[in-house]
């Protein structure tokens, strides 16, 4: 079995043509084929449900079809994490479940893969993060101590955009150095 948690709408697929943007930019060696059941940066579901997987593709917490939440729920903050934790242990005990859980996907599908797998979930059995980072002040946001300004306002603004998610900005302002902040979300 295989679970994505989403913050960019898992219901936005490549559908009737659409094509999401980074299969756009992103050289390939050929055509393309993926199916309309694809979200944005996750795998493909008529890949690995035909070979015997099922696969679990959430919204997290106030993001997508999932219900708005009283309060924005942070990026890759604890409840998050919590969740995909949750969604695994319980998925793991179904009737339809094998008690066997990976997790992958691309990016931010990535990023929370550590996190998850660091609190040890019983049912998850492996992690196939790619293009993720596991301390997101070092290796993403604050890379070498120098603020990036182009990416995370573009994603984080079209995600408020949208009504999704806090001013990430605003909150992260004050953490400017890697502080308690920055490091209770790396991963050991």
């Amino acid at each position: 079995m295989l679970l994505c948690l989403h913050p960019a709408r898992k219901d936005n697929v490549c559908k009737d043509g659409y094509m999401h943007i980074q299969f756009r930019f992103a050289r390939q060696p050929g055509q393309i084929s993926i199916s309309d059941e694809t979200s944005f940066e996750a795998p493909d579901p008529d890949f690995w449900v035909p070979n015997g997987y099922a696969f679990l593709n959430i919204d997290k917490r106030g993001f997508g079809t999932s219900p708005r939440a009283d309060e924005p729920q942070m990026y890759w903050g604890d409840e998050e994490i919590q969740d995909s934790y949750d969604a695994i242990e319980w998925a793991g005990v179904q009737q339809w479940s094998n008690g066997n859980f990976g997790m992958l996907g691309v990016s931010y599908l990535a990023m929370n893969q550590y996190r998850t797998a660091a609190l040890q979930p019983p049912h998850l059995k492996a992690i196939r993060p790619w293009e993720g980072v596991s301390d997101l002040y070092k290796e993403f946001l604050y890379y070498g101590g120098i603020p990036e300004s182009g990416f995370t306002k573009f994603l984080f603004g079209r995600l408020r955009k949208f009504g999704y998610g806090p001013d990430s900005q605003r909150i992260w302002a004050p953490h400017t150095l890697r502080d308690d902040y920055w490091k209770s979300l790396a991963v050991d």
